[in-house]
């Protein structure tokens, strides 16, 4: 707030009461005093208008706040997912490769092979479709 009224009123006693006969007859003091009701009366709608601004910012940063943590509940939700797909997949594949270099069911060691290899592209998709 400027201090550009207040030096008028320095040397004002303050404490003294307030007697509006000295005004009735003064019509430079009446003057004056509509000057000063006036300018306060604009600032005080220029804070009004600051005020319901600053309201209306605020609303939408609430509401933008709670659309970015929804966002990051659905990332953190969704992470699991593809990590779940990778870990099956890897767990998948040391068996395969077992099952293959054991002569035995080289067979099954192939398609446990193959069907890991399936789940990691999709897990590596899912992540990549959700960015």
């Amino acid at each position: 707030m400027k201090n550009s009224i207040r030096p008028k009123y320095l040397d004002y006693d303050w404490n003294q009461p307030f007697d509006p006969n000295e005004y009735c007859t003064n019509p430079k003091a009446i003057q004056m005093l509509y000057e000063e009701t006036l300018l306060t009366s604009s600032k005080l709608d220029a804070s009004e208008n600051q005020i319901e601004s600053l309201k209306s910012k605020n609303s939408d940063l609430k509401i933008e706040n709670a659309l970015q943590h929804q966002e990051i509940d659905n990332y953190q939700h969704n992470k699991w997912f593809p990590f779940l797909l990778q870990l099956i997949a890897v767990i998948g594949i040391g068996i395969g490769v077992n099952f293959v270099t054991a002569s035995n069911v080289i067979l099954l060691g192939w398609i446990l092979i193959g069907i890991s290899t399936l789940l990691e592209v999709v897990a590596f998709v899912f992540v990549k479709s959700k960015r």
